[in-house]
C-alpha cells in the first residue's frame, strides 16, 4: 500500500506539471499572471512530503519532483503537430517558465533536504 501512495504521488506530479506548462501564458487582458509558479511551489512541496509520509527514505521523497520536472521539460520542449509550441518564446512567458522550473526545483530539493532523516548518534562515541 505504501508504494502506491508513492505511485500516486508521483502521477499527481506529472498531472501538475501538465498543469503548470498549459498555465504559463496565461494573460488577464495584456497583463501576465504567472500562477504556474505559485502551483509549482505549492505542489513540490506537498507531493514529496505525501511520498516522505509513505516511506521514510530520501528515495521516496526525490521522487516526485524528478517525475514532475522529468514532465515540465518534455513538455516545454515537444513541438505540437500543428507547428506551435506550449511554452511561447516572447512577451514574458519564457520568464514565467523559467520561475515555474527553478522555483519547483529549488521547492523540491528544500523539502528533501529538510524531510532527510536525522542521523543517529550513539551515546558511546566520544567527540
Amino acid at each position: 500500500m505504501r508504494a502506491v501512495i508513492v505511485v500516486v504521488a508521483c502521477a499527481a506530479a506529472v498531472l501538475a506539471a501538465v498543469l503548470e506548462v498549459l498555465l504559463v501564458p496565461l494573460r488577464s487582458g495584456t497583463v501576465l499572471i504567472p500562477i504556474a509558479v505559485l502551483i509549482s511551489l505549492a505542489g513540490n512541496v506537498i507531493f514529496p512530503l505525501i511520498a516522505r509520509a509513505a516511506y521514510d527514505t530520501a528515495v521516496a521523497t526525490v521522487a516526485p519532483v524528478l517525475c514532475w520536472l522529468i514532465a515540465v521539460v518534455v513538455l516545454a520542449m515537444a513541438p505540437r503537430p500543428e507547428g506551435d509550441v506550449l511554452v511561447p518564446g516572447g512577451g514574458g512567458e519564457q520568464w514565467v517558465f523559467y520561475g515555474l522550473l527553478f522555483g519547483g526545483v529549488v521547492a523540491g530539493c528544500v523539502t528533501a533536504v529538510l524531510t532527510a532523516p536525522k542521523p543517529m548518534i550513539s551515546e558511546n562515541r566520544r567527540l
